[in-house]
């Protein structure tokens, strides 16, 4: 099967899906935009992303410019003649796909993966001209897809689908390490992500003074940029307001007894998969998809609650080596 899979943001799940389909038999075609901003604005960073893929025989085709930009338009000739070339048999777009692929991508039967059935509040929004033009081609995205992909059975009531349309819950899926990694010696709390106004830092700036009056040796590491603060000041508390590439992963996590996903509104968490990955367990809120990364309801408490996220903190802080293995 010829299989184009398109995206803006949701590269680096894009390209890990579109290696796994072709290492799965497939001729995969992936079309994404050329800036870098999810990988922290480094274009080096973005092309690893991309070389695994490339290694399993997928053909990447860029589209460059800005949206409104009218010299990127011959890009968008050239990557049609190449797009009609593969002929595919199947599309599957993630959610925010480029409107520019619109035509591109058209006549095959379409997939839509959500990751964000409902957006995100406290998000920056883009001009009025803009925001119609992105929300009109995402609503014609959802209008030309046969099936629509979200990552949780939680999620599957927040849809709205027309009498020709079906839902598939597909799990986010994870990379699993060899084994996992060993708790650190000093018990740390760990937040890592872009640090966005639905994260729930405010909850757990406040969860944390309730942890020390028990454990006042725990310490807390927060990673991640982003317009959001952690309104905490506290030596025992670490700041670092910046991209954590993908090769520093293993790092950040290797350092952290738990991590803590505190989300205020969530649908599903990339974070979550990458930490569970890596055996390091995750006290998560009672939000769209988080508790499917929870070990059992003991990892999860309810969104904004700082008395019951420091509960859970203290039950786990001391996780060992077994919890981890499972």
């Amino acid at each position: 099967m010829r299989v184009a899979l398109a995206c803006d943001w949701f590269l680096k799940y894009a390209a890990a899906q579109a290696a796994a389909l072709a290492r799965a038999g497939a001729q995969v075609l992936l079309v994404c935009r050329t800036h870098a901003e999810e990988f922290g604005r480094d274009p080096s960073e973005r092309e690893r992303a991309l070389e695994d893929a490339r290694r399993a025989g997928v053909l990447v085709l860029e589209l460059p410019g800005r949206l409104s930009d009218p010299r990127a338009a011959a890009a968008v000739f050239r990557l049609r003649r190449q797009v009609r070339g593969f002929a595919p048999q199947l599309v599957h777009v993630h959610d925010g796909t480029d409107p520019r692929m619109l035509p591109l991508l058209a006549g095959p039967p379409t997939v839509l993966t959500l990751h964000d059935p409902a957006p995100h509040p406290g998000q920056p929004l883009p001009g009025a001209r803009k925001r119609w033009f992105l929300h009109g081609s995402r609503d014609m995205w959802r209008a030309r897809a046969s099936v629509i992909v979200v990552h949780s059975e939680r999620l599957r009531d927040q849809l709205v689908l027309d009498p020709q349309q079906r839902a598939a819950v597909i799990a986010h899926g994870l990379h699993i390490a060899p084994r996992p990694l060993q708790p650190p010696p000093r018990p740390t709390v760990g937040f890592f992500g872009r640090l966005a106004p639905y994260k729930g830092l405010e909850v757990l700036a406040r969860a944390m003074p309730c942890v020390w009056t028990e454990r006042p040796e725990v310490h807390l590491r927060v990673r991640g940029s982003g317009e959001s603060t952690l309104p905490l000041a506290d030596s025992r508390v670490t700041v670092e307001r910046e991209y954590l590439p993908e090769s520093e992963l293993w790092r950040f996590f290797a350092s952290i007894s738990l991590a803590a996903l505190p989300y205020t509104q969530a649908s599903q968490s990339g974070v979550g998969s990458v930490a569970a990955g890596y055996g390091v367990p995750a006290i998560v809120t009672a939000l769209g998809g988080l508790a499917d990364l929870a070990l059992d309801q003991s990892y999860v408490v309810h969104p904004g609650d700082e008395q019951a996220l420091a509960r859970a903190i203290l039950a786990h802080i001391d996780d060992g080596a077994e919890v981890r293995e499972r």
